[in-house]
């Protein structure tokens, strides 16, 4: 599981570096080997990213903080003009980090948390 404090367009054009994270999310291309990481978690968009969430598809749960920041409009126009449609899917929210950690643990094959 990869945990990332915040995401956003001034850090990669995707919000996170899909060459650190492993993830590419383009249809009819392999995705990369390594690192094998189950499920990202991000607690937040940068404010310099002004909502645009492009690369929030990368991820599998984001918090409830990620998802106020959102611009539907700012991130779907990216999205659509990247042409990589999947890189703009809206993941689960969990209400905050630790819900989040919580979903993606339980999900884990290999481990068990009660997230009552």
């Amino acid at each position: 599981m990869l945990v990332v404090d915040r995401t956003g367009k001034d850090i990669s054009g995707t919000g996170m570096d899909p060459n650190i994270i492993g993830r590419l999310k383009i249809k009819g291309q392999p995705e990369p080997p390594v690192p094998e990481i189950r499920y990202i978690v991000p607690g937040d968009l940068t404010p310099a990213s002004h909502g645009n969430a492009l690369g929030m598809g990368l991820a599998d749960i984001i918090t409830r903080r990620f998802y106020e920041k959102i611009d539907f409009n700012a991130t779907y126009e990216n999205v659509l003009t990247s042409t990589f449609l999947e890189r703009g899917h809206l993941p689960i929210v969990a209400e905050d980090i630790e819900t989040g950690l919580k979903i993606a643990l339980n999900a884990c094959y290999s481990c068990s948390v009660d997230i009552t």
